[in-house]
């Protein structure tokens, strides 16, 4: 007799049962929670690709949103001979970070939920030399076609009690990839004056 925690949940036989697969093969899914062991060589090589697919989506936008800036910078500088941004900084949250984030959230650590929750998986710094440039770039922003904007929050007219500010932005832009037409990913965007204070904002 077959030991009972060797068995398959019955969430998994159902899911086997609609794809037709049978019990000999448990393909790795995005509902799974990221905590269990993955006992099948071909689930663990699944759980990596489709983790990737999911990161590559972000550091594409991430690199979009910081071409974008660039951009803006660079056109500002021509007409008003001057640069807003005086530099930019970028970063995807760690998978342990992220994780613990959704576990801070009541939520299970999936790749599903990965997508659904968190906003700030691909972050964006933007340092700039006045405040007036901040909102400035933001004005910008909300004028290109294809960028929408999620959320904003201002910490600038509102700080932190700890003297904390900056404005956050989360936005959604779409990523052109070869296999699929695009998708809309989210982006943290953080410009902020030029004050000491934490390395990356998180909403």
């Amino acid at each position: 007799m077959a030991d009972a925690s060797q068995q398959p949940s019955d969430r998994r036989l159902a899911v086997e049962a609609q794809r037709g697969e049978g019990a000999s093969r448990f393909p790795f899914l995005l509902t799974d929670d990221l905590r269990s062991p993955l006992d099948d060589l071909q689930r663990l090589r699944d759980a990596e690709v489709k983790t990737r697919e999911i990161i590559q989506k972000y550091q594409a936008a991430m690199r979009e949103m910081m071409v974008r800036f660039e951009i803006l910078d660079q056109d500002l500088n021509l007409k008003k001979h001057r640069n807003p941004i005086h530099h930019l900084e970028s970063r995807i949250k760690k998978p342990a970070s992220i994780f613990e984030k959704l576990e801070r959230y009541g939520k299970e650590p999936t790749l599903e939920n990965l997508e659904r929750y968190i906003m700030d998986v691909a972050g964006v710094r933007v340092i700039c030399s006045y405040i007036h440039d901040v909102y400035n770039l933001l004005e910008l922003l909300q004028k290109q076609d294809d960028l929408e904007i999620v959320e904003i929050k201002d910490y600038i007219n509102n700080p932190k009690p700890n003297g904390y500010r900056s404005l956050h932005v989360i936005v959604r832009i779409p990523v052109y990839l070869t296999r699929r037409n695009s998708f809309p990913s989210r982006c943290s965007c953080a410009p902020s004056p030029w004050t000491s204070g934490p390395a990356w904002n998180t909403i």
